[in-house]
């Protein structure tokens, strides 16, 4: 039990601003938004806290053989700043900076097809990450560095999916399945991850079953699931779920909600 909370960070209200997708240089085709966020932490012992941090991502749109399939080509910045005030650092720098970007590029597709009793839509899309250039100086401390998600490595890869929607002739949305499979480019042992599964399937307008399974190639086993039976009507909204995860070989977390 703690005896006492003054060493604590406590958050004072958050500042954000964010531009939404706009032109650059008046070419459509090139967009860019930008998000700024400042958080200020406090303790009782008056330490102060001030991290800063900046997300710009620069994308390119465009499409090929008639718009039957698009991409995007992005370049994605971020930086954090921290400062430090009234705060014993034994001699270690005030501040601490961090710059990260990294190359994303997204090739998809979006087919459809009328049926005499339904309409199908597929979505494809293929999505290539390449981490570059990374810098870092100065002093970040352990209680501000876990809110760093992205200081987290970000490594090589390509994701695969593929989305199937299924509609009735009324236009409402009856079945959906999602298949997600990626490819880690840094891991040669096991560069498949766990391949995705999803399932949505909508009866009579009332019923939902939703189902979100992971397998793993080489343990040969699911790593995780999630499933639901929905009832909903009338101010109803009566909900069944159960979770699975493989923690580790001989432990696993298994459990049921229930709610209404």
């Amino acid at each position: 039990k703690l005896s006492s909370n003054i060493d604590t960070l406590q958050t004072i209200p958050i500042i954000q601003l964010h531009k939404y997708q706009n032109i650059l240089f008046n070419w459509s085709s090139f967009q860019y938004s930008a998000d700024y966020r400042v958080n200020n932490f406090f303790t009782g012992s008056g330490q102060h806290i001030q991290l800063q941090e900046i997300n710009l991502p620069l994308t390119i749109y465009g499409s090929l053989f008639d718009d039957y399939i698009k991409y995007s080509i992005s370049e994605n910045m971020y930086y954090a700043y921290v400062g430090y005030q009234n705060i014993d650092l034994n001699g270690e720098e005030d501040y601490y900076n961090f710059f990260r970007n990294f190359h994303k590029v997204d090739l998809y597709s979006d087919l459809a097809h009328p049926y005499s009793n339904f309409f199908h839509t597929l979505q494809l899309r293929a999505t290539y990450n390449k981490p570059s250039y990374t810098m870092e100086n100065g002093y970040v401390d352990s209680r501000i560095s876990k809110l760093l998600s992205t200081k987290e490595s970000i490594k090589e890869y390509i994701v695969f999916d593929a989305v199937n929607y299924f509609y009735d002739l009324a236009g409402k949305e009856r079945l959906l399945y999602r298949v997600s499979q990626s490819i880690d480019l840094e891991n040669r042992e096991q560069k498949y991850g766990d391949i995705e599964n999803e399932l949505r399937l909508k009866l009579w307008n009332n019923y939902e079953f939703h189902t979100n399974i992971f397998y793993s190639y080489y343990g040969n086993y699911i790593s995780s699931e999630s499933s639901s039976v929905r009832y909903k009507n009338n101010g109803y909204n009566i909900k069944l779920t159960h979770f699975y995860k493989k923690l580790e070989e001989d432990i696993k977390s298994d459990s049921f909600t229930f709610s209404v």
